[in-house]
């Protein structure tokens, strides 16, 4: 700032306020009072705009880059290739360029000292909004809570509350969680049906593993495939289903093993007819015995 000084004195005699558009005629002595009063406020005018001028503060203006080299406290700089203005800051011995209010980007952090943002329009993020342990409200209502870290209900999406963009989960009408995400594994087909909702086929087409029980039993979970052997019949029901016959095993219209290598059938009335290489070792009465050797 500048530091000028005056060398005029106070002037001793206040005098008298002379009437408008006084002035000097040819050969007319002076009035003493208004002379006095002339000189009184003409001195202290003065003296007024050289403290103005010494407490005033110092502001240049010219080309980007051009900014004073020993600039004082709040110094103003107007640059004039970009149309910014700026300020010496003697605390950090930089220039801090001054924000418009019509659209000028911070150049860096906003501290807004515990104070609030009022009337604020539409806000659009480029970054992460860093919240640093602060919740979000909308006048009383908690819109998000630092301390759960949880969207609360004072804001919508998609005219649905926070607490509603999850789906409870249900079993056999008991409510398990209250609002939870769904995510399904193996064996599992999920369907958008275009209006909201989904539709979830336990029976996927690629899952071709079962369970096996015995008596209710699970014996085991999951099985590729299941090879029978000996004298169960299987029928294919030709509805993804098959009927398992374990009867043939007793079924005389079945050939059955006999002895060593032979195999037999038995008659309603128990006569059996034997078939193989070996004899049968203890046959009945009108028994046969087709020898194939």
């Amino acid at each position: 700032m500048a530091n000028y000084t005056t060398e005029l004195k106070t002037w001793g005699d206040t005098g008298s306020e002379y009437p408008t558009g006084y002035s000097y005629l040819e050969n007319e002595q002076p009035v003493d009072a208004w002379d006095n009063f002339s000189k009184y406020n003409i001195i202290e005018d003065l003296k007024h705009l050289v403290s103005l001028t010494n407490d005033r503060i110092e502001s240049d203006s010219g080309v980007a880059g051009g900014e004073p080299t020993s600039p004082d406290a709040a110094h103003l700089f107007h640059d004039t290739d970009n149309e910014t203005l700026a300020f010496w800051n003697a605390t950090t011995d930089s220039w801090s360029r001054l924000l418009t209010v019509d659209g000028a980007t911070l150049g860096g952090d906003l501290d807004m000292g515990d104070n609030a943002l009022l009337n604020v329009g539409t806000m659009t993020f480029s970054g992460a909004l860093q919240l640093s342990g602060q919740s979000i409200k909308d006048s009383a209502d908690l819109v998000y809570d630092s301390t759960t870290g949880q969207v609360g209900d004072a804001d919508t999406l998609d005219g649905m509350h926070a607490a509603d963009l999850g789906s409870s989960a249900f079993d056999d009408g008991i409510l398990l969680v209250e609002s939870a995400g769904f995510d399904f594994g193996a064996n599992l087909s999920v369907t958008d049906n275009g209006d909201a909702t989904v539709t979830i086929d336990a029976a996927e087409a690629s899952d071709t593993q079962s369970g096996i029980s015995e008596d209710g039993t699970q014996m085991y979970a999951s099985v590729d495939d299941i090879n029978f052997t000996g004298f169960l019949n299987v029928i294919d029901d030709g509805d993804g289903s098959v009927t398992i016959d374990p009867t043939h095993n007793h079924d005389l219209r079945y050939l059955q093993p006999g002895d060593a290598d032979s195999l037999y059938l038995q008659s309603d009335q128990g006569n059996e007819i034997h078939v193989g290489t070996t004899a049968p070792s203890n046959p009945s009465t009108n028994d046969i015995w087709i020898d194939l050797s």
